[in-house]
């Protein structure tokens, strides 16, 4: 079974991440067989080192942010980076969504995380998530 990690940058407490993974797969009743995150910083990057560890396959995707070409000019910002592609992490979010079986979300109520929890809903994914306290995280 293919699940998707998604979370807050903010949170980086590995010990909650990793009860949150595990918590997630026994409430779901699953046999991961390989994990997808974002590869941002917090939830993303340190679920994926928890699941290697523990044995399971990654894949990481990685939003496409400098990927302009072509994207109508309402979608394009820039910031001391340069130009990015606003809807670069929602259409990765859907990308992961459309790759997997389930969702482990540990949320704090950020707008990456619960975009991809509602696409994981929408597309009928068997979906956990796992709301710890702010200062938890």
């Amino acid at each position: 079974m293919k699940v998707v990690i998604s979370g807050s940058r903010s949170c980086t407490d590995e010990c909650l991440i990793e009860e949150a993974i595990l918590l997630g797969i026994q409430e779901l009743g699953i046999t991961p067989t390989v994990f997808f995150h974002g590869d941002a910083a917090g939830v993303d990057k340190i679920s994926g080192k928890i699941c290697e560890k523990l044995g399971y396959s990654v894949v990481k995707y990685p939003a496409k942010w400098k990927d302009i070409k072509g994207k109508p000019e309402s979608e394009i910002k820039s910031n001391n980076y340069g130009k990015y592609w606003v809807k670069a992490g929602f259409h990765r979010n859907q990308v992961m969504v459309d790759n997997a079986d389930a969702l482990i979300a540990i949320s704090l109520g950020t707008g990456g995380t619960e975009d991809c929890i509602n696409r994981a809903k929408k597309a009928g994914l068997k979906v956990y998530v796992y709301t710890p306290e702010e200062e938890e995280c």
